[in-house]
């Protein structure tokens, strides 16, 4: 039930050199892949030249920063391959990195983390398990959680 190789009244070596039957199913899979990967242009660039062109992508974004995932898909539809963690760590050392947004304070603390209560078993702190419960008439206790 496998694909037949090439049927056609051309011999495969002649088609190929005429350029004929360049049609992907008259090449096989391995055929088509070497193709495939001479096509691709894979470049190895110095870190210089690199930083050169995640300049230019960050110039030609409309926005105010990037952040290296996107640099780096931009790189590669401009057909520069290279590793993320290098776009990452090449725009750390160039300070081309995305400015982050700078938090905000809290003010002082309440306490250094340590509470020294006067006395022992003393309740510092409370919640709704330690709050009474309404007796007067006028309030309607079915509001209220039960003790059970």
């Amino acid at each position: 039930m496998g694909r037949k190789p090439n049927q056609g009244s051309v011999p495969a070596e002649r088609a190929r050199a005429s350029g004929a039957g360049t049609d992907r199913r008259d090449d096989s899979r391995g055929r088509f892949s070497a193709q495939r990967k001479a096509q691709a242009v894979l470049r190895v660039l110095r870190d210089e030249d690199l930083v050169q062109h995640i300049r230019r992508v960050l110039q030609e974004s409309p926005f105010h920063g990037e952040g290296y995932r996107k640099v780096w898909a931009n790189l590669r539809c401009q057909q520069i391959r290279t590793a993320p963690e290098r776009v990452r760590r090449l725009m750390r050392e160039h300070g081309l990195q995305a400015p982050q947004r700078a938090g905000h304070a809290h003010g002082p603390k309440a306490h250094e983390g340590t509470i020294v209560t006067p006395r022992p078993d003393m309740m510092w702190g409370t919640d709704i398990t330690t709050t009474a419960r309404p007796t007067s008439p006028t309030t309607s206790s079915e509001n209220w959680p039960s003790s059970a």
